[in-house]
């Protein structure tokens, strides 16, 4: 993996936002792997592994070496970030590594993410977060800060992942 963090002053998002910014080809060199702030959350420049993604996914490396992502998580660590947007195989996207952004949990978590700041970690099941309220032997990527939705099982989460770069 690359050694510098890659932290860009200014970013170009295809789609105005790095939620709506999903593209086949990069902009420029050097974009992959770039990290940028953008209203209060920090992004991360990645491409897609040959998986589709949806909105509130964890993410784990599928090749961190080129900053490729997977939702498939056989290997629940380390996080790489969360989807912020629907994506398709081979494509280059942004994933959120901090900041208030909605995570996806499994069906039925250990504990119901609420507004109480319980631990948010990977699971096992492919794009899945869970909600724990003590992890000593996990990577913790964020904290809740609302209720699980019934439907899109997305809640609001304060994620602060670390990467070894951001």
């Amino acid at each position: 993996m690359p050694t510098s963090q890659h932290l860009a002053a200014n970013a170009y998002f295809a789609g105005g936002t790095p939620a709506l910014s999903i593209v086949s080809t990069l902009h420029a060199p050097g974009e992959l792997g770039q990290v940028v702030t953008f209203n209060g959350v920090r992004y991360r420049c990645v491409k897609l592994a040959a998986v589709t993604i949806a909105v509130g996914e964890t993410l784990v490396w599928s090749d961190r070496t080129n900053w490729i992502v997977t939702n498939v998580s056989a290997n629940v660590s380390p996080c790489a970030g969360i989807a912020i947007n629907a994506a398709t195989s081979g494509t280059y996207t942004w994933v959120a590594l901090r900041g208030k952004v909605d995570v996806k949990y499994l069906d039925s978590p250990a504990v119901a993410p609420d507004t109480v700041g319980k631990a948010a970690v990977m699971s096992g099941t492919n794009g899945r977060a869970d909600c724990v309220t003590s992890a000593t032997m996990v990577e913790i990527i964020g904290r809740t800060l609302a209720a699980q939705d019934g439907t899109s099982k997305l809640a609001s989460t304060q994620v602060n992942i670390f990467d070894g770069e951001s």
